[in-house]
């Protein structure tokens, strides 16, 4: 088998690797800075695991900001944030192109057009995680909750349905339970459903997941945000996965009640968020359809500035 090239040492990027390095899979992976990918290829990947126990991933890894330097790889997982998909599509273009799978499980929208626009002739998955990690350095991270993945096909090709079914057999293998959807645009949707309450009332108020619930004014707030996603998605027939979508807010609240979210985590490392990719996405698209969402644009105003 060749091995599994990963875009992104972030949280999730490192974790996917040890994951599948765990189970002796070769994987690769693309930095964007050198220092990055010698720590990775000295010390290896380290990873805290769900009883806190450290645990180093050695063998089977190998990272390069050069695509040059990689092996060619039938399936490429990106793993960058959503602001940084065109830089990583334009920067290993070469190498994408002599790919046969590409996966992406990043946040937001936008993803899949930008991989359209670059790579139509390849077989493009979209796909979402529900894995939780937290990144304390660039070869570094902390394994904080148990999820799943969710694909879907993107290109209508022959071998689709047999792409999904390899790709989920690979992260079954992996640990990492795996659901095969038919239609890309429900998988990303939810995600994103669900990314667009709790990312930007945690980030902006500064509070973990679980204390949406305890604070009243912060719940009603996620049940306003709710409202008008729900609207949308509605008015443009847009079908997600969830079937009572705020109560499964709340119950994700709750199992998941000390995290950071990933917004969160990026404001309280004075990093850019992906408000634009989120928030931002669902009033452009709200506002092409006619509908006003007020509360959606009050988080996007304020925290579009924050870094």
């Amino acid at each position: 088998m060749k091995p599994i090239t990963i875009i992104g040492n972030g949280a999730l990027g490192l974790l996917f690797a040890s994951f599948f390095a765990a189970k002796n899979i070769k994987v690769q992976i693309i930095t964007k800075k050198e220092s990055a990918a010698t720590g990775i290829n000295t010390c290896g990947i380290f990873i805290t695991n769900l009883s806190e126990e450290v645990v180093n991933y050695k063998d089977n890894i190998y990272a390069s900001t050069d695509y040059n330097q990689l092996k060619p790889s039938d399936i490429v997982i990106i793993l960058t944030k959503a602001y940084s998909t065109q830089e990583a599509i334009k920067n290993n273009l070469n190498f994408l192109k002599k790919t046969k799978t590409i996966l992406t499980l990043q946040n937001g929208l936008g993803n899949v057009e930008i991989l359209e626009s670059y790579l139509s002739d390849n077989n493009i998955i979209a796909g979402t995680t529900s894995v939780g990690a937290t990144a304390t350095d660039s070869n570094k991270t902390k394994y904080c909750g148990k999820g799943m993945v969710d694909i879907a096909n993107v290109n209508s090709r022959k071998d689709g349905e047999c792409i999904l079914q390899e790709l989920s057999e690979l992260f079954e293998k992996s640990g990492i339970r795996c659901n095969i959807h038919n239609n890309w645009k429900t998988v990303i949707w939810s995600k994103l459903y669900v990314n667009a309450i709790i990312n930007p009332i945690t980030a902006l108020y500064k509070v973990t997941n679980g204390e949406i619930l305890e604070n009243p004014e912060l719940t009603r707030l996620a049940q306003k945000t709710s409202d008008e996603i729900l609207n949308l998605l509605k008015t443009e027939h847009i079908e997600i996965q969830l079937e009572h979508p705020f109560d499964r807010i709340l119950k994700i609240c709750e199992i998941t009640s000390k995290n950071h979210s990933s917004m969160l985590q990026d404001v309280l490392n004075n990093k850019q968020t992906e408000i634009e990719q989120i928030t931002g996405e669902i009033i452009r698209i709200a506002k092409k359809a006619g509908i006003e969402t007020p509360v959606n644009s009050m988080l996007y105003e304020k925290l579009k500035t924050v870094r």
